[in-house]
């Protein structure tokens, strides 16, 4: 039997209320927390009563919580945090994928580029497209992955070429201007391109664009023309002197 501490002040507070009224009839019935039947789910449990079976309204005291009522709470946060991580981890796996396909479509765009491309990322060679291995006379692309990209340039070029590579890495996204140089070769001999630059990321790292474009026809053209040009003016220095020498042996 469980002493009820609520009993006292109730039942003063009728028999106030009665002396009050002078009649007990007159006393509205006020419903009491003392006439709530009190359990004790110890007692329950040692005699082998199911809960079920006590009174309707009933209070049921020092009742085990079962594992949901205890950490239900702890559940739905675990819960929670799973289905955000999961989501994060599906937003991550498909930006992933996307990532691949612009990739591979990039690569694909370069490599049916005609002029010469390659991606420098740390100031290594990263990728090259077929025209680059044409340009370079590489038989495969493992020639050139992974060396650093200076090597690639003629020893007098470097200075300038490394200038303009560090000058990329602190750059937004403004082209480089275009530069003529030397290329080493992979058999070590030399070709004059064009160079062109652009920052860009690869593979998620901050890299050039190197354009390459082979000028050496176009240098020939030019020396030839350069050589014709002197040559003619050669010959006009010297055709008076071959006129004035014409016109005195014919006085004579």
């Amino acid at each position: 039997m469980h002493y009820r501490p609520e009993i006292g002040p109730e039942l003063a507070g009728q028999i106030t209320a009665v002396l009050r009224a002078g009649s007990a009839n007159s006393v509205p019935v006020i419903p009491s927390q003392s006439s709530l039947l009190v359990f004790d789910a110890r007692q329950l449990q040692k005699f082998g009563v199911s809960e079920s079976l006590i009174p309707p309204g009933s209070r049921l005291r020092y009742r085990t919580p079962t594992l949901w009522e205890a950490y239900h709470q702890i559940v739905i946060i675990i819960v929670a945090a799973l289905v955000i991580q999961t989501g994060l981890i599906a937003a991550l796996l498909l930006q992933h994928r996307r990532n691949r396909e612009s990739e591979q479509r990039f690569r694909t765009l370069l490599d049916s580029a005609p002029d010469a491309v390659y991606v420098q990322t740390k100031e290594r060679i990263a990728y090259v497209n077929r025209a680059t291995l044409q340009l370079l006379r590489a038989e495969r692309p493992e020639q050139l992955l992974g060396q650093p990209g200076l090597d690639l340039v003629a020893p007098e070029w470097r200075k300038i070429v490394k200038e303009r590579m560090q000058l990329a890495n602190t750059t937004t996204d403004a082209p480089l201007p275009m530069i003529e140089a030397e290329y080493l070769r992979v058999d070590n001999s030399r070709v004059a391109v064009e160079v062109s630059a652009v920052p860009a990321v690869f593979a998620g790292d901050r890299s050039a664009l190197v354009f390459l474009r082979d000028i050496t026809e176009r240098k020939r053209a030019a020396e030839t023309i350069v050589y014709e040009r002197q040559l003619l003016r050669t010959l006009l220095d010297l055709l008076p002197m071959v006129f004035i020498s014409k016109t005195w042996t014919a006085a004579f």
